[in-house]
């Protein structure tokens, strides 16, 4: 009988065993987003509070991933919120 074992440099199973990311985009994105919270937060002080407040959080949340040196956890999540944007 032949069982089945997951090829270990696949996303998600990358992420979730901790082995780093998986290429360069990986990296990128959330550096990408991290940057565009700073610019929620700029945009917060002339077109109201919930701008600054989902500045806020995005920086919070992407700065934690970053400390953390696990950003590439985050990616798959990212990439969903850019495919919903039309």
């Amino acid at each position: 009988m032949h069982t089945l074992t997951p090829n270990r440099n696949t996303e998600p199973l990358r992420s979730v065993t901790c082995q780093g990311p998986l290429t360069s985009l990986h990296r990128i994105i959330p550096m990408i987003t991290m940057g565009y919270s700073v610019l929620d937060l700029l945009d917060g002080l002339s077109l109201g509070v919930d701008f600054l407040a989902h500045g806020a959080a995005t920086l919070t949340i992407m700065g934690f991933f970053i400390y953390k040196d696990i950003p590439h956890v985050i990616v798959p999540m990212l990439l969903m919120e850019v495919c919903l944007v039309s």
